[in-house]
């Protein structure tokens, strides 16, 4: 009976480590997902748009 009962605890710890891993991977995700459309925002918005057209670039 011993042997029963630490397989179910040790596939509980399974599922809870499973279950945590999966909680980080999401947070980190939404983390990243953040800080790239926070820069893609800022570089669109640094210059404005009639900046460097009037350059001459065969000098």
């Amino acid at each position: 009976m011993d042997n029963v009962q630490s397989t179910s605890s040790a596939n509980v710890l399974d599922q809870s480590a499973v279950f945590a891993i999966k909680k980080q991977r999401d947070i980190t995700k939404d983390t990243i997902n953040t800080l790239v459309e926070s820069t893609v925002q800022q570089s669109r918005s640094v210059n404005p748009a009639h900046l460097g057209q009037n350059i001459d670039v065969r000098a």
